[in-house]
Order: C-alpha cells, then sequence, then structure tokens
C-alpha cells in the first residue's frame, strides 16, 4: 500500500509538471483546440474516462493525417502538441512522427518551434528517422537566425547519436569559433560538442579545437568560459599534454575572478564569484605541475591563499536567491 501510494505521489507530480509546462506553452502560443482538449482532459473523474478520451482524440487526428496530407501549419502544429501532451501523460504515441518531423522546416518559428519540441521528446539517437533530420539540422545551424541555430544546438545536443557527430560537428564546431555567433550560441556550441566528444572521441577530436580554443578563452565572458572550460577539462583529462599551453591563460581567468574581482553580478552566488567557474578551472590546473614562469606562478600562489584564506561566515545575499 505504501508503495503504490508513493507511485500515485510520482505521477501526481509528473502530471502536475506536465500541466505547468503546458499551460506555459498555452499562453505563449494559444492554440484553442488543444487548451480545450487539455481542460476537458483534467476534468475527467476516473482513469477509465481519461483513457477513452484519449483514444477517442488520438483516433480524430491519426483521421486528419491521413485525409489531409496538406494540413496547414496552425492545424498541423496543434495536433503534434497534442500528441506530446498524450505522450508525456505516459500513453503510447505511435503515429505522427513524420508531421512532427515535417514542422522543422517551416519558415514559421514558432511551427519549427514545436517541431523541435517533438523530436526531443520523441526521438533517441538510434531512431530510424534522425538521418532523415540531418540535412534540416544543417541547414538551420547555418542560419542567421540564433534562435534558429540554439533550437538546432538543442536537438544535436540532447539526441546525439553517431551520423549526427560525424554529420554536424565541423557546423558545430564553426558557431563555437565564429566571431559572428551570440554568446548564447557558443554556449550551446561547446556543450553540444562536449556531449558529442564524450560518446565518440574519435570523430570530435581535440586537434580540430586546439588552434582556437586560445581566443575563446581570451574573450572573457563568464557564460561561454563556463561551457568551454567543461569541454577543456573533459579533453584534457584524456590527453593532458597538449592542452598544457592553456595553463597561463586559466591563471588569468581565476586571477581575474578572485584578485581584480572583475565579475558581473549575475555571477555572484552568496557572495562567491562564479564558484562553478572556479571549480572547473581548479580541475584544470590540477592536471599540471606548477607554471614554470614567475608571473604566472606568484598569480597562481596569490589566487591558492586568497581560496585558503576564505572563513565561514554570514551568507551574503545572492542575485538569484534573495
Amino acid at each position: 500500500q505504501t508503495e503504490m501510494n508513493d507511485v500515485q505521489a510520482i505521477s501526481s507530480t509528473i502530471v502536475n509538471n506536465v500541466n505547468i509546462v503546458v499551460d506555459k506553452a498555452l499562453n505563449a502560443h494559444a492554440l484553442r483546440g488543444l487548451s480545450g482538449f487539455i481542460g476537458n482532459l483534467r476534468k475527467c473523474q476516473t482513469k477509465e474516462a481519461e483513457v477513452e478520451m484519449v483514444n477517442k482524440e488520438l483516433g480524430k487526428i491519426r483521421r486528419s493525417f491521413k485525409q489531409n496530407p496538406a494540413m496547414d501549419g496552425y492545424t498541423k502544429r496543434k495536433y503534434v502538441c497534442k500528441l506530446l501532451y498524450i505522450f508525456m501523460l505516459g500513453y503510447e504515441v505511435d503515429f505522427g512522427y513524420m508531421e512532427a518531423v515535417s514542422l522543422l522546416s517551416s519558415h514559421k518559428f514558432n511551427e519549427k518551434q514545436v517541431g523541435y519540441l517533438a523530436i526531443g521528446i520523441l526521438l533517441h539517437e538510434n531512431h530510424d528517422l534522425v538521418r532523415l533530420i540531418i540535412h534540416t539540422l544543417r541547414v538551420d545551424l547555418d542560419s542567421q537566425n540564433e534562435f534558429v541555430q540554439s533550437l538546432a544546438l538543442t536537438a544535436v545536443g540532447n539526441i546525439g547519436g553517431k551520423d549526427m557527430a560525424e554529420s554536424l560537428s565541423p557546423h558545430v564546431t564553426t558557431l563555437l569559433m565564429s566571431k559572428q555567433s551570440k554568446f548564447i550560441t557558443k554556449k550551446k556550441a561547446a556543450l553540444c560538442l562536449l556531449n558529442m566528444f564524450r560518446k565518440y572521441p574519435t570523430i570530435v577530436t581535440p586537434d580540430s579545437l586546439l588552434q582556437n580554443l586560445s581566443v575563446l578563452l581570451d574573450e572573457y565572458h563568464l557564460g561561454v568560459l563556463n561551457s568551454v572550460m567543461s569541454l577543456l577539462y573533459s579533453m584534457a583529462s584524456t590527453n593532458p599534454s597538449i592542452f598544457e599551453r592553456f595553463v597561463p591563460q586559466v591563471v588569468n581567468i581565476l586571477h581575474k575572478i578572485l584578485i581584480i574581482k572583475d565579475n558581473p553580478r549575475d555571477y555572484m552566488y552568496y557572495g562567491v564569484p562564479n564558484p562553478w567557474l572556479q571549480v572547473k578551472l581548479l580541475k584544470f590546473l590540477r592536471l599540471y605541475p606548477a607554471p614554470t614562469n614567475p608571473q604566472d606562478r606568484e598569480k597562481l600562489v596569490q589566487i591558492l591563499q586568497t581560496l585558503l584564506s576564505l572563513q565561514e561566515g554570514p551568507l551574503k545575499p545572492s542575485v538569484n536567491h534573495k
């Protein structure tokens, strides 16, 4: 009985979280048919009534897809959203995948967005449809719109797969290194390459990034650095010797954070400047002996003394947690 109550509690939590996500989506892009379906589904008093309504709606959507292949984007987006909601409630959805994939090619951002949401939920790296979407992903990665680039990077990073890594890693690398890329795009690109490297280190190799990482470390954008250091540390852990050249730059970044205190207010966490980036920088330095350059060695000693001299005290207010 206790286990059954726990399962029911977990199921209730999942459904509540799904409802919150859907409510936000509905507020952003109103789809009246979807809103009505979800409202009616929530009013079901029994599980049997919910199952009956879901099966009825699935039959309606299946017939609509078969009878109207040239369905307009609004209707297709609405039906795909219904399928996603039904799928997230735990029901089997064995159709509508091609309709979801077709939304990726739409020129309307809200339709493309739903398409990417769908493939992120429905597809996995070994799914048969992954090869069909690689061309669309390549086109979107090469887009001049950073929001479209972000959708594509999120899909590549989350779905993954060897085919994607082989075909798209050069395009992701270009986005990371390009001076025209926005900071949010570079952050996603770095994390996308990190995921590829962990799965397929023979495809995404350190040599492809070695010459350009120095430029990224010199940019000193803390958000980008946070993502780039995850990638750099992961690669350095497998082959430390080729990344030792970056030790002086990493020391300089720590020096700016702790000694010069060059930190935007948004990156302060209870009075500590960007603690997550500090940890990544220190983990990277742990892989190597102390710098031989006197200036770098002096900076590192100053950094360590500052860290060791920190004492516990009352927590300072945080920008994110007041």
